[in-house]
């Protein structure tokens, strides 16, 4: 797996817990792929939010936008996932915060989604027992 960091700049430290957490989320979840994790301050995040999701209110957290099935990759041998998009000033480089939010991105990016109530209990369960399994690379 290939992470790529873009955005607002992040500490080694943290690209390496970040990266801990991604590979530990791949392998629970049976995903292969590369991903690309772009950290954003509040303003720009509201701005991308109110293009994408304009009928959405409030402050996003993470947006997870999964690669279109199929698009071709002739550069790369391995399928790209897509890309999370996280908010910087919420979670203000607090460790759980962010391996929260990517926890939380990484699922929709598998396919996961929180639209009817029968999808948000499998989501929340699904999540609470992942957190079990990546919690201990928060503080790393």
């Amino acid at each position: 797996m290939r992470i790529v960091f873009s955005g607002v700049k992040i500490g080694l430290r943290e690209a390496r817990r970040i990266t801990a957490i991604a590979e530990r989320l791949s392998r629970a979840l049976h995903t292969r792929g590369d991903i690309e994790i772009v950290f954003l301050d509040g303003r720009a995040m509201r701005v991308f939010k109110s293009g994408l999701l304009p009928k959405e209110k409030g402050p996003a957290n993470v947006i997870a936008a999964p690669e279109p099935p199929n698009f071709p990759h002739p550069e790369s041998p391995v399928p790209f996932l897509g890309t999370l998009y996280l908010n910087r000033d919420l979670t203000a480089g607090e460790p759980e915060e962010e391996a929260r939010l990517v926890l939380h991105g990484f699922l929709h990016l598998a396919g996961y989604d929180h639209k009817k109530k029968r999808d948000i209990l499998k989501m929340k369960k699904t999540e609470e027992t992942l957190w079990r399994r990546i919690s201990s690379l928060v503080w790393i």
